[in-house]
């Protein structure tokens, strides 16, 4: 990339500049035009701005990615809490007939997975939660890397504004440098708000996981002592007693 000539440099950022700005037009810009006659070793801070545009195309391709996988995750762990649910249904109903047995150890066995099912459920339910979290904040991701290519390329008409001043050229009737800087300020402070709210959401998900991960453990240790066979159906009422 260091080998681009400058030209180069330039054409590729105004193309970056259509793919990267996408929460709509900007109050206060300049025509490129304006400042054609310019040399190019004078629009050095252009081209920085623009170097960053490149590298936040890059980081907003991948939020868009991680946020198909969050999508993903998602349905994958609301099918494993529908599974929970119905593995709670088979051992209720398991429990249901070891109880006309009036065999104390065949309900112990069956209230036993009955439990562990049901500690399924709820570490399914939490995962669930988890899941939607990571969701919103993929999505929130989104959002703050629109928001910051939109403070960039105010920075980039900033840029413009400077050097057309510093030129003494007038892009337009009433033209303040001060215009440029409050759009830059007031999209730094947009993308800020959002920056907060994503801090927040990684926040609320490291609790949550916290719950999920501590509900995995409790559910092996569960598993693991409590009786994994299901309980043997019934003898039939008519059945007679063994002779003896």
């Amino acid at each position: 990339e260091m080998n681009m000539p400058p030209w180069f440099r330039i054409a590729a950022a105004l193309l970056i500049l259509t793919g990267v700005g996408c929460g709509g037009r900007l109050k206060y810009t300049i025509q490129d035009a304006l400042l054609a006659d310019v040399p190019i070793a004078e629009k050095q801070s252009l081209l920085g701005v623009r170097d960053e545009q490149a590298l936040l195309k890059q980081s907003r391709s991948k939020a868009w990615s991680e946020q198909a996988i969050a999508e993903r995750d998602l349905k994958v762990a609301d099918a494993e809490y529908r599974i929970a649910k119905q593995q709670i249904d088979k051992v209720r109903a398991d429990l249901d007939l070891a109880k006309t047995t009036k065999d104390v150890n065949r309900i112990n066995h069956a209230q036993a997975r009955l439990d562990v099912a049901e500690l399924g459920r709820n570490t399914a339910d939490t995962k669930v939660a988890w899941r939607k979290l990571r969701l919103s904040y993929a999505q929130q991701q989104v959002r703050v890397l629109d928001l910051q290519a939109q403070h960039v390329e105010a920075r980039y008409e900033q840029e413009k504004a400077r050097l057309a001043a510093a030129k003494g050229k007038t892009p337009y009737k009433g033209f303040s440098l001060s215009q440029f800087d409050l759009q830059v300020s007031e999209a730094q402070a947009r993308w800020d708000k959002e920056r907060v709210e994503s801090d927040r959401l990684k926040q609320e998900i490291l609790q949550i996981e916290g719950r999920y991960q501590a509900l995995q453990q409790q559910l092996s240790l569960a598993r693991s002592e409590s009786p994994s066979q299901a309980v043997p159906p019934a003898p039939p009422l008519s059945a007679s007693p063994p002779s003896r």
